[in-house]
């Protein structure tokens, strides 16, 4: 009696093409994140330059970063279902707002004194501002109106909306394509 024997090797090689599929999800999450961060450094260089903040500081405080990641992610608490992969790089900017003394300041006491600050560049002096007593983060106020009574604060750019305008986003897009896509394939070289 002859016996044929087709032995099938196709669940090994989806296997294997599951584990190759998985490494380029990993080298295009990671090729992403390395690029990103350079484009991150270009952009802050320019929001700085944009708002004219004195310290990098002042941006960076204001920023978090959204990675990219290749693999299916459990929730932290145990509790609802698997996330899949994020190929999204996210730069977010909020938090507290811009105060004037992270920017150069010109503080005059006296009649037609006040206080101006540099901010996107340029000099803005405010209307019924002083300087009063106290630490000078606090101590920068002006009136609400011609009345000694209410007093406000005064806030500088807001850089939610200084990244999405101007200089800043002008920088993304161009470092994005330039950064981006060679730091990807700069991965998958090495995967496949």
């Amino acid at each position: 009696m002859i016996e044929i024997r087709l032995k099938s090797d196709l669940a090994r090689m989806e296997r294997g093409l599951a584990a190759q599929q998985t490494r380029v999800l990993r080298a295009i999450s990671q090729g992403l994140n390395e690029g990103g961060d350079k484009v991150r450094t270009q952009v802050r260089a320019a929001m700085r330059e944009q708002t004219g903040l004195m310290k990098l500081r002042s941006v960076t405080s204001r920023e978090r970063v959204i990675r990219a990641y290749a693999t299916g992610l459990a929730p932290k608490s145990g509790v609802g279902p698997v996330r899949g992969a994020s190929l999204d790089y996210v730069i977010v900017y909020g938090g507290r707002a811009t105060r004037p003394k992270e920017f150069k300041l010109s503080l005059k006491t006296g009649k037609g004194g006040g206080v101006s600050a540099d901010f996107w560049g340029v000099s803005h002096k405010f209307a019924r501002s002083f300087v009063g007593k106290g630490k000078i983060a606090d101590a920068l106020k002006a009136r609400k109106g011609r009345d000694r009574f209410p007093l406000r604060g005064f806030f500088g750019p807001n850089l939610a909306k200084e990244a999405v305008k101007g200089r800043v986003a002008q920088t993304f897009v161009r470092e994005a394509g330039l950064l981006v896509i060679p730091m990807i394939e700069k991965r998958l070289a090495r995967v496949l």
